[in-house]
């Protein structure tokens, strides 16, 4: 399947804005607390960080223990993780593409990068997902709360990308859908304009 234009126009903005970005999202403790439950969810095991953007997960999850594999389809984005995470592994990856083998991982972290997906294409990813993760495998999905799909820069980062909203029980409904069972679910307010919608998911076949 080929990337929408609103993808396109997305990934365009990453790669130009990537050092930027970076620099300002690169706390590490920023899901201290998830990072915690999913630690308690998979004691061990080899995971796929989906989207990791400037890689500001990767030492976390390395750190825990886990075999890590940071993923991207920002080439810019990618280029600022392997800066900031020297001998930790990183690679482009389309979403779209199922270029993995069924079973690879036993886990997978999924931090604010379903929000770009157009929501007629969200089941497609997830089965791909779903395909690539061991039955019983654990995942951790950040999303925004809100509603609908925009294409413009009134987010709080400014630049023009695009945006799939959703309420707590609309996604969870997806995952559900698509088989990935609920661990847990919540919402956590990070700063005033933005609510996070935290899922943790066991993959069932």
């Amino acid at each position: 399947m080929k990337l929408t234009e609103q993808e396109k126009i997305t990934i365009k903005t990453y790669d130009k804005i990537a050092a930027e970005w970076s620099k300002k999202h690169h706390i590490h403790d920023y899901w201290k607390e998830e990072l915690k439950l999913f630690k308690k969810f998979l004691p061990i095991g080899k995971i796929i960080d989906i989207g990791c953007g400037g890689g500001r997960d990767a030492k976390p999850l390395s750190n825990l223990g886990y075999k890590y594999l940071g993923t991207d389809i920002s080439t810019g984005l990618l280029k600022e993780a392997k800066k900031n995470n020297p001998g930790i592994k990183f690679i482009y990856k389309n979403l779209y593409k199922p270029s993995f083998k069924s079973n690879t991982f036993d886990g997978f972290w999924a931090s604010a990068i379903f929000l770009h997906i157009p929501k007629d294409r969200i089941n497609l990813i997830l089965q791909n997902i779903r395909n690539w993760i061991k039955q019983g495998g654990v995942g951790f999905i950040s999303v925004k709360e809100g509603g609908g799909e925009v294409l413009d820069n009134s987010d709080i980062e400014g630049p023009v990308r695009f945006w799939s909203y959703y309420k707590l029980s609309e996604f969870r409904k997806l995952l559900m859908s698509n088989k990935f069972k609920i661990l847990k679910n919540y919402r956590k307010k990070v700063i005033e304009s933005t609510i996070w919608l935290i899922y943790f998911v066991e993959v069932t076949k």
